[in-house]
């Protein structure tokens, strides 16, 4: 599994998780809501009963209107409370929502580095290919470099002796050519004497 889902799937169940909360409090908001409606909506009925002089009973309605003022003053602490939590929990998600996208922001930072360094690895791939093709070359074209020193060292040394020979021969020639020089020479002085 690829790391960026890993990190997609741990955002969407941390998102999930923190939404059902919030989902129970919202709910129960509503609920308390909906009741501190109604219990206003009876208080008004019943002060209405009273202002238009329904007398009849006023003990037991003075009662129920005492209870309901308490429930609804209970209803309004509770109401209150979680309008405080509320708050705090809108903040907390304000800060989670930052803090996720301060962390979006660094995955795309760190994604946008492993696309240049994963870049730079296929250049210097591509460079140190290219440089190997270049070695094989220039190794190629230095065996053929030493095998051509060779030929031509061996040829070197076969024409040194074919040199040799020569200089020998020329000698040689030299040599004998003097003698018959002075053989001849010899037998020129010796006839003029």
């Amino acid at each position: 599994m690829d790391w960026k889902a890993v990190i997609c799937q741990q955002l969407e169940s941390r998102n999930s998780r923190e939404t059902t909360s919030f989902q129970n409090l919202i709910n129960f908001y509503n609920k308390l809501y909906d009741s501190s409606l109604l219990l206003r909506a009876q208080n008004v009925q019943l002060e209405s009963q009273i202002i238009r002089g329904n007398t009849g009973g006023d003990f037991v309605y003075s009662e129920k209107i005492s209870a309901l003022e308490q429930k609804l003053l209970v209803q309004q602490e509770e109401l209150t409370e979680l309008h405080r939590r509320r708050g705090e929990n809108a903040q907390m998600i304000i800060d989670l929502n930052a803090k996720l996208q301060l962390t979006e922001k660094t995955l795309a930072s760190k994604n946008n580095s492993l696309t240049e360094s994963t870049k730079l690895v296929a250049s210097l791939r591509a460079e140190i290919s290219l440089y190997q093709k270049n070695n094989s070359e220039l190794k190629q074209l230095n065996q053929v470099l030493k095998d051509e020193h060779q030929a031509l060292q061996l040829a070197f040394t076969k024409l040194e002796e074919k040199l040799r020979g020569f200089q020998v021969n020329f000698y040689y020639n030299i040599v004998i050519n003097k003698y018959f020089k002075l053989k001849k020479f010899s037998t020129f002085n010796f006839k003029f004497n």
